[in-house]
């Protein structure tokens, strides 16, 4: 009898077994598929919102440059020391002002 237990045992936790790992495998690969989806999901959101957003930001940014522009223009000694190509001269008159928008503005350079 021994014999015969061991044998039905056999054949029913082998079938039994290879159900239950079908059914994990089965759940962790919905498990990790669904994930996939929401992350998928959740980073399309995010370039959506970001496509929305850049736009402003650099309208934002260049309505900025374009109030500062004629501080430049009007700067006394930047035209002319544009015209003969001084970069040195350039760059004394034109530091404070860089100064000030670097730590009001947070403009860092300026073409």
């Amino acid at each position: 009898m021994p014999y015969g237990s061991a044998r039905i045992r056999a054949r029913l936790l082998i079938p039994l077994s290879l159900a239950i790992l079908l059914l994990l495998a089965g759940i962790f690969t919905s498990v990790y598929l669904l994930q996939k989806n929401h992350d998928t999901n959740e980073n399309l959101e995010k370039i959506a919102a970001l496509g929305e957003l850049l736009p402003s930001l650099l309208a934002d940014k260049a309505g900025l440059m374009e109030a500062l522009a004629p501080v430049l223009q009007e700067a006394p000694g930047l035209a002319s020391a544009w015209q003969r190509r001084d970069r040195a001269g350039l760059l004394q008159r034109a530091a404070p002002l860089l100064d000030a928008w670097r730590t009001r503005f947070g403009i860092s350079h300026c073409y």
